[in-house]
């Protein structure tokens, strides 16, 4: 009798642990797609030029990396308004290689490749999430194209 029971709460603590892996999967997916959902938003506002739209995506010490160059958010935001947004244009394919969640941390790398007039670039790039109180906020973007897109600072 003692064996039965023994193995009962084996059997049982087995079912709650995979339970218990199966709602962290369904949390962690939904997390990831709550991110992968800001970052579309992210670089839709880009695209439109939004700069009020993308000042409410970002925190206020975002920083943009881009083949060598730096700028603010208060550099890249005046950037966009000025109508000399880095990377604006009317087609994008994204391609999430790895999208690392730690916390209120998320990590995303990949590849982009954007295309306007006939022109096409290609770009890897790391970009860090934050969870703030209002949802997923972009923190830092990194792009290396190989290539040359207009100064973000300028």
């Amino acid at each position: 009798m003692r064996t039965r029971r023994k193995t009962s709460g084996l059997a049982f603590g087995a079912i709650l642990l995979t339970l218990s892996a199966q709602a962290a999967d369904a949390q962690g997916s939904a997390v990831e797609a709550e991110i992968l959902a800001a970052g579309k938003a992210w670089l839709a506002a880009l695209d439109r030029g939004d700069a009020d739209a993308m000042d409410r995506m970002e925190t206020d010490d975002f920083v943009f990396a881009q083949d060598g160059r730096l700028a603010n958010k208060p550099e890249q935001i005046a950037s966009i308004r000025n109508g000399r947004a880095p990377a604006v244009a009317p087609s994008r394919s994204v391609t999430v290689n790895s999208l690392s969640v730690q916390g209120d941390v998320a990590v995303m790398t990949g590849t982009r490749t954007v295309g306007t007039g006939g022109l096409s670039i290609d770009a890897a790039f790391t970009e860090v999430w934050v969870r703030t109180t209002d949802g997923w906020s972009i923190k830092a973007a990194h792009y290396s194209t190989g290539g040359s897109w207009p100064d973000p600072a300028e």
